[in-house]
This record gives structure tokens, sequence and C-alpha cells, in this order.
């Protein structure tokens, strides 16, 4: 079962409880003076906190694939609020290289264990989400390894750079390699 389908399995089971919970309860005096719309609300606030936890993952169902995205269970995401330098579509030696580093990293984070990874909305156009025309139909997601996410510890180390993007919409990338001034 991957990820997002426990995720969604949890947050179905914990709708199920709070609604067995509401039906039950014999005082409904208590439930009368309660207006329905708080009912409403703090099912819809559970239902949000579920959906917000990270779900543990163990580190060989995790591939790396870059500085920024790994593969779990079968589906790709890319890792927000950072920029790895690429590896193979590299525009220089350097970024290349310094991709390889930040790739070989990521994989020794992973490979510590106590992962935690939380899927999270990707800055796209609405309705394009998990299509090849958002994110190239990768996921986002935000993967903690011990509690600490593996982003900033990229970010700090110089393997990586802070990328962060509005609620649709993704500033322009800064280039990685260095740019050559021809003057006259």
């Amino acid at each position: 079962m991957s990820v997002v389908e426990t995720m969604r399995t949890q947050r179905l089971r914990l709708f199920l409880r709070l609604k067995e919970w509401f039906q039950r309860r014999t005082d409904t005096r208590l439930r009368a003076k309660l207006p329905p719309m708080i009912g409403r609300f703090a099912i819809a606030l559970a239902f949000a906190a579920q959906i917000a936890n990270a779900s543990p993952v163990d580190p060989g169902q995790v591939e790396v694939l870059d500085g920024d995205t790994i593969r779990v269970a079968g589906g790709t995401f890319r890792l927000v609020g950072l920029d790895a330098p690429e590896t193979y579509r590299a525009r220089c030696a350097s970024e290349r290289e310094l991709g390889n580093r930040a790739t070989f990293r990521l994989r020794q984070l992973v490979a510590t264990g106590g992962l935690d990874l939380e899927r999270v909305p990707c800055a796209c156009r609405i309705g394009t989400e998990g299509t090849p025309r958002c994110n190239y139909g990768r996921s986002c997601g935000v993967l903690k390894a011990r509690g600490q996410d593996v982003g900033s510890l990229l970010i700090a180390e110089g393997l990586a750079r802070t990328y962060v993007c509005g609620r649709t919409s993704c500033p322009p990338r800064e280039p990685w390699c260095p740019t050559t001034w021809v003057t006259d």
C-alpha cells in the first residue's frame, strides 16, 4: 500500500470513528445545545489534522532519484522548499558534480532511517496537480529524517538552495553554472 493510500485509509478510519462517536453520544440535551456547525467544524478540523500528519516510511521503500526527488512505493515526490542542482540535465560540469554530491547526501540521510514523508499540495494551477502539466506529474512532499527536514539539511550543507513557491506557481530557478561576462 502506498503512502498516499495509507493516508487516505487513515483519514477514512478517523472520519468513521468520529461519526460513530457523535452518533453514540447519549446526552442528547448537550448535542441539542451545540450548534450543528461546531460539530461539523470539529470533524473537519480532525480530518485536516490527519491529512497534515506525516506517514512513516521505511528506508527500503525510498529510491533517491536526485537531490530533490524521491520515489516511494511507485509514487514520485518532488521535495519542496529546496532546489538541488541537476544531475541528468546539468548545464555544466560543476552543476553535475554538486548535483551528484546532493544526491549522495540525500541517500545517506535516507539510509539513516527514521523517515516521515508528508504529502503537500504542489504549487500548480487549479486542476492540474498529478498531471504532466504540474510538476511533471510528480507529487510534492516534505521528507524528514529523524525529525529534521532533509531539505533544510541539504541547504545548510551548501548542496541545495532555498526554493519557495507560491500557491499556484514557482519563481524562476537560479542557474547553478557560473556565468562568464564578455567585455570589449
